[in-house]
């Protein structure tokens, strides 16, 4: 089950009561909270910060202190095995508990010198400029195919998902709900998940579809007029204008009829239509700058 290029819409509402002034995203209280979750309420960066000197000489040393402890204990269970009375049953002990704590040691040795490595990528990482992936994608579009996998999830998890992969900003997206339930439950609660689950695609797609159609429409309008004298540009920037706005107050809209029963619900409400709602009133308020100047 999927939507297809869901992303290159954005839902409106019809009318445009005016501007929409940026405003900070409100600070919401979940209902619960699950246990062990991450209490960041921020989305992680796109790009890490730089590591400092000490953090990449804390992971070398951490690296090293370990080779120096196995060795160390390689050297003690030598002198003990040299020093004692040898028998088969000493060797097998011996050698049995070298054994784990060897592969133990490996074990972290692997972790750390993947976080050394992960630190020096970070360190010499230099974030590609937005006009260079612009011009790359004026001239070469691939699609992409975003696959969510469910496992007898709640609806209400499978639509968060579903809605923030819709609303990522890449036009040639096919998202495709993957669902790994077993066809014919004979339980009624996961039956009912099951069913839940397939009818998500279709809503999210109901609500994206009407405002793409009048997204699309405006494209075509534009396009059939054409480029004309500096009035018509204004008036164009200040029609587009209001598109953005009412998408801002679509998004709005939408982060606050969240029902919030945990952090996740927060995130999607703050973090993915607060802010995509924000975005689109400043992006509005940029246009019709460029018209009045």
């Amino acid at each position: 089950m999927n939507t297809d290029d869901a992303t290159d819409c954005f839902p409106l509402e019809s009318g445009n009561p005016g501007p929409v002034p940026p405003v900070p995203l409100p600070r919401r209280a979940p209902g619960r909270r699950q246990v062990g979750s991450d209490r960041r309420t921020e989305p992680l960066p796109a790009v890490p910060r730089p590591p400092s000197r000490r953090a990449v000489s804390s992971a070398r040393f951490a690296i090293a202190f370990t080779i120096v402890a196995w060795c160390a204990y390689l050297v003690d269970q030598v002198y003990r095995v040299v020093s004692s009375p040898v028998t088969v049953r000493v060797v097998i002990d011996t050698f049995t508990y070298f054994t784990v704590v060897t592969l133990l040691t490996a074990s972290a040795l692997a972790y750390l010198l993947t976080r050394l490595g992960y630190l020096y990528r970070t360190r010499d990482h230099h974030r590609v400029p937005r006009a260079t992936i612009d011009d790359y994608f004026s001239s070469a579009m691939p699609t992409l195919t975003a696959i969510i996998p469910s496992y007898r999830e709640e609806s209400r998890v499978v639509r968060q998902t579903l809605l923030s992969a819709a609303l990522q900003e890449y036009p040639l997206m096919r998202i495709v709900l993957l669902i790994d339930d077993p066809p014919n439950p004979t339980d009624a609660a996961n039956r009912a998940l099951l069913e839940s689950s397939r009818a998500l695609p279709g809503q999210i797609q109901e609500l994206l579809d009407p405002p793409r159609a009048r997204f699309e429409a405006a494209l075509a309008a534009f396009e059939a007029e054409g480029h004309h004298d500096a009035d018509t540009q204004v008036r164009q920037l200040a029609d587009l204008a209001d598109l953005y706005d009412d998408a801002a107050r679509w998004f709005r809209h939408q982060a606050d009829a969240e029902q919030l029963v945990d952090h996740t619900d927060v995130f999607l409400a703050d973090a993915v239509l607060g802010r995509l709602g924000t975005e689109m009133g400043e992006v509005a308020t940029a246009l019709r700058r460029a018209g009045a100047a």
